[in-house]
């Protein structure tokens, strides 16, 4: 399932190995060598379906949190 790939590549853990498979002073270069030997998380494709439907469901509860703090904004302004 590719969304699983997507919001694993984003996760803090795989951006954290990648950052620490990155050789370089100046520039970090990630080559094909240090990829491979990263460990990639893989379960089952019914666990990955899962994995993203509560992905998902948290992003939206964050959307209506938002939309929430926004009115809330709104309203303060009006009082002051």
């Amino acid at each position: 399932m590719h969304i699983y790939f997507y919001y694993l590549i984003k996760s803090p853990y795989m951006q954290k190995s990648f950052n620490l498979a990155a050789k370089g002073a100046v520039v970090k270069n990630l080559n094909i060598d240090k990829v491979k030997e990263i460990f990639l998380p893989l379960p089952p494709l019914a666990e990955q379906k899962r994995i993203v439907e509560k992905i998902e469901e948290a992003f939206a509860l964050l959307d209506e949190i938002e939309a929430s703090q926004d009115q809330i904004t709104s309203i303060c302004i009006l009082c002051f």
